[in-house]
């Protein structure tokens, strides 16, 4: 036989037995599926394109002594170290390549040489526990010692391992690696580029236009969330259901009104609408919305400190601008005595007046709660009915139907506590009045027919 042994040489496998009882059986690799694992040293986070070069039909030349040598007879052979991995690095900025050999677990090489050496199968955990156990520079003279076999075996074998630890695919695979970019700007950076850009277009159109550049921010963005302009396009169905709903719900109660629900129902009238009538709707419809716009301001506390911060914000912004256009410098001097608010230090601080104005309209809230409570409470009393039901707007009904009428409201019309134009102070008087239950204030009985209409 031409793979066997000689007889002297058989004294390595006695000293080979100890190290490869210690092998663990969970390194043993399967002969038809070889695996490999990609060692890259540690560098800056990169995109990784690995390259392998496919190894021909012959798998290489194989360069070791014949498969049975006699110990001490010389016997040449040439072993050329294998070609490295050409593993080439991008990345932004520039690429660098590297020739780095990439440690695998071998398997058909080694064992071919295994094969025709004449080493037995369990030579190959020896190799497993030697990849396993030290850097791949070490292999060959870790083989050397622990199997004490022939140098040309030894390298034969070493050259085969090493040819193992490089991928054997006849294809090119690629391993992404989700990275930042080296030199761009952070997240933060980028949102205050934006921030920046938007405050200096704000301040442009200001300069262009006259106007205080807070009214271009406001328009621009809404926080840091940038908008575009609102249209305010009115629809024929929209003005037809406003109309419809007035038309339909003129001089009833609140129980006999039709809600949305109800109107919605109602398309035929709408459908048989020809193109100059839904016009004619938008325009009638406009006209509503603009005279509900028109109306004089109401002037309360909050009203006047808010208007009061604006102002100074105004100011503040003007005087901005004219440090940057002409580079003069100017301050603010304020009389206290004459603001006639007593909200000098948040509009100073150019605050919100977040617990003043919830506080106002919580005030508000209750008076009108507690003065339609009690006027209610009043009428259930005097008409003996607890299903009476009370509306500001319906007062000649009320009257006509259950023939009482209010005494002791001290506002010159009659209206919605809503609508009541005046400060905390009057409600709360109101407020007084209607806890008191003294009569001064609320329903009692209409004794004749001229008294039945209220204003």
């Amino acid at each position: 036989m031409s793979h066997l042994v000689h007889k002297e040489e058989l004294s390595w496998r006695t000293a080979a037995q100890a190290p490869m009882e210690s092998v663990s059986m969970s390194h043993l690799v399967c002969k038809e599926e070889p695996s490999w694992r990609t060692a890259v040293s540690a560098t800056s986070p990169m995109t990784l394109t690995i390259l392998d070069q496919s190894l021909s039909s012959d798998q290489g030349k194989r360069h070791y002594p014949p498969a049975t040598p006699m110990k001490g007879k010389s016997v040449s052979f040439e072993w050329s170290p294998p070609t490295p991995t050409l593993i080439t690095a991008k990345s932004p900025s520039e690429s660098w390549h590297y020739n780095v050999l990439t440690p695998l677990p071998f398997g058909t090489e080694t064992e071919a040489v295994l094969e025709e050496l004449g080493y037995p199968d369990h030579f190959h955990q020896v190799c497993i526990s030697i990849s396993k156990d030290y850097l791949l520079k070490w292999w060959i003279m870790k083989l050397q010692e622990l199997a004490e076999i022939l140098e040309e075996h030894m390298e034969a074998i070493g050259n085969a391992m090493l040819t193992d630890s490089q991928p054997v695919t006849s294809f090119t695979v690629r391993i992404t690696v989700m990275v930042l970019p080296a030199k761009c700007l952070d997240e933060d950076q980028e949102i205050w580029a934006v921030l920046n850009y938007i405050h200096v277009k704000a301040t442009e159109l200001a300069l262009k236009f006259k106007q205080p550049q807070c009214r271009y921010l406001e328009q621009l963005s809404l926080g840091s969330i940038i908008h575009h302009c609102k249209h305010n396009k009115t629809s024929a169905w929209h003005a037809y259901m406003h109309f419809k709903g007035i038309k339909n719900n003129a001089n009833k109660s609140f129980s006999e009104k039709l809600n949305i629900a109800n109107l919605i129902k109602e398309k035929t009238e709408y459908h048989c609408l020809t193109t100059e009538e839904k016009e004619q709707l938008i325009i009638d419809f406009d006209k509503v919305k603009k005279s509900s716009q028109d109306h004089p301001p109401n002037i309360t506390t909050k009203s006047c400190a808010a208007e009061c911060s604006q102002s100074f914000q105004f100011m503040r912004e003007e005087l901005k601008a004219l440090k940057e256009c002409v580079g003069a410098e100017a301050f603010i001097v304020m009389d206290i005595a004459q603001m006639a608010t007593d909200f000098e230090s948040t509009i100073l601080a150019n605050g919100l007046i977040m617990n003043t104005a919830a506080n106002h309209r919580q005030h508000v809230a209750n008076a009108k709660t507690v003065i339609q409570n009690g006027l209610h409470a009043s009428l259930c009393k005097v008409t003996n009915c607890s299903s009476a039901i009370m509306e500001f707007k319906c007062y000649n009904d009320l009257v006509q139907h259950y023939h009482v009428k209010l005494i002791g409201w001290n506002h010159p019309y009659w209206a919605n506590p809503s609508d009541l134009k005046g400060r905390i102070k009057s409600l709360n008087n109101v407020v007084l009045v209607v806890q008191a239950n003294t009569y001064l204030c609320g329903f009692v009985r209409a004794l004749c027919a001229p008294l039945l209409i209220h204003r």
